[in-house]
This record gives C-alpha cells, sequence and structure tokens, in this order.
C-alpha cells in the first residue's frame, strides 16, 4: 500500500509515501517488488516519492531505480531529571558539556495543538516556514496532527517578536522504564534550535520525560550538537532506542530512500 500526502486541498507537489510491502509467504514471485513500485510510479506519476525502515531485501530495488538512499540520524535533547528514567542508556555526563547559551529574550514558544492560530496570525504568516519536502502548509499540519485517530500530537509555534520561525510537532510516548518525546515534523528556521534549547527542555521535565529525540536528515549534526542533541553517531555507547510497540531497548537504523521527480 502507499499513502499519498493528500491532507491539504491546496498543495500542488504530489507526494507518495510507501508504507506496506507484503507478499504472501510462499510465494515466488520473483520481481514483483520492482514491478509494483514501477506501476505506482507510472499511475500516480508522482513529484516526490519517499519510503522509510527499509529492509535490506528491498534496498537493492530502490538503488536500481536511482533513489537517494541513507540512514537517519538519530539524537535526543535530555531534560534535566535525565537520571530518573531509563529509556536511553549510556547517556554521557551532561555537566560536562560547555554549550553555548543563546539571547532568547525575543523567542517564545506557544502551544496551538487544536490547530486554532493566535488572533495575531494568520495562515499566510505560516508560509515562509514550509521550504521542504514533501511539501507542506497549515492545512496539511492541522489536518495530520489534530485529527490523528491513534496518537495525541503536541504543536508548538516558534516565534521572535510575533514573526512565527519554525513548528515544532511531537507526541508523546510511554513505557515502564520512562517517557519521551518524539519530534514528528519540524518546519521553519532549523538554526532556531540553538535559542529554545531550554525552552524545549522546560517542556521534557514538564510532560514527565527522559529526553527529546529526532531522527531525521538534512540538518548538521554539529548545529544540533549547539542545540543540545545528542546523537548516536557522535556517542556511540549512548542508546536511544527507535522502537517502542513493543519496546526495544537498542539503537535500530532507520533507513529510507526517496526520489525527487520533478521540483517545482
Amino acid at each position: 500500500s502507499d499513502s499519498s500526502f493528500t491532507t491539504s486541498s491546496t498543495l500542488s507537489f504530489n507526494s507518495t509515501s510507501l508504507a506496506i510491502w507484503k507478499v504472501i509467504d510462499n510465494k515466488n514471485y520473483q520481481g514483483l517488488g520492482l514491478a509494483l513500485l514501477r506501476f505506482i510510479i507510472n499511475q500516480k506519476k508522482p513529484d516526490l516519492i519517499i519510503a522509510i525502515g527499509l529492509s535490506k531485501m528491498v534496498l537493492p530495488i530502490y538503488k536500481a531505480l536511482k533513489f537517494q538512499v541513507g540512514v537517519f540520524s538519530k539524537s535526543a535533547l535530555f531534560g534535566s531529571n535525565y537520571k530518573l528514567y531509563n529509556v536511553a542508556k549510556n547517556v554521557p555526563d551532561l555537566n560536562v558539556f560547555n554549550i553555548k547559551n543563546w539571547d532568547n529574550s525575543d523567542i517564545s514558544l506557544f502551544e496551538v495543538s487544536d490547530g486554532i492560530l493566535p488572533s495575531y496570525m494568520n495562515e499566510c504568516d505560516l508560509d515562509h516556514l514550509f521550504c521542504y519536502h514533501p511539501e507542506k502548509n497549515w492545512e496539511y499540519l492541522v489536518n495530520r496532527y489534530t485529527k490523528a485517530n491513534f496518537y495525541k500530537y503536541y504543536i508548538f509555534i516558534i516565534s521572535k517578536k510575533k514573526k512565527a520561525e519554525a513548528i515544532i510537532v511531537f507526541r508523546k510516548v510511554c513505557t515502564e522504564n520512562g517517557n519521551i518525546l518524539r519530534i514528528s515534523d519540524f518546519q521553519g528556521n532549523k538554526y532556531i534550535l540553538k535559542v529554545v534549547r531550554f525552552d524545549l527542555i522546560e517542556i521534557i521535565d514538564r510532560m514527565n520525560c527522559q529526553y527529546m529525540d529526532l531522527f531525521q536528515f538534512g540538518i548538521d549534526e554539529e548545529l544540533l550538537f549547539e542545540s543540545g542533541f545528542l546523537s548516536t553517531q557522535k556517542y556511540n555507547n549512548l542508546i536511544l532506542p527507535t522502537y517502542f510497540e513493543p519496546f526495544i531497548q537498542e539503537n535500530r537504523n532507520l533507513d529510507f530512500a526517496y526520489k525527487i521527480y520533478n521540483k517545482k
């Protein structure tokens, strides 16, 4: 099956996310996966195709079709009370890190998890934030996250002097070992993460979580470190669980593939 990004009526960029591939176990249909993928490409004629969570079996298919493939980097911003929880393992001593404190006097975070913007802001004021692929807008975020059936998402707008700088979306994940926050979406100025580090830590603490994690591709590792995020790439012994349903307390790579057919 595939999941098309159709949660906004005004988006012109046709993106398709490949979700589930399943073949009957006792059938040997050689080349079926490649044929299915080519069928989707020919039928939907997408501007962009994305696939996340790939097995070693299907990676050659995407490489054969000249997809960009890679592994998401994994990092986490830890709360003040991270030692009280046991979700992450082998966490470095955070007291030894000398991370610069950035001036955030003009910065504010306000929650819009219900999809209702403050009176001084409208959807057009957010358009400049949506500069990544797949193409999204405020209507997409509202439909995708405020109307989700299975998870409760929290949406925050980061603003500077009442001008929107970024939107961050996350959800709370609970385990017997403790709780974490997982970033589901980020749109806008990535450099603002350095400035809102303590604001995010305050949210982590308030929601009784050990850390806030981020799986991503495209944000420089050094920028994330300057924002307080510690990566498993930089700290090899750090364990940030990938899977929580069921909970597996180990690092697992999350592979991805994508191909842009039409750069609008």
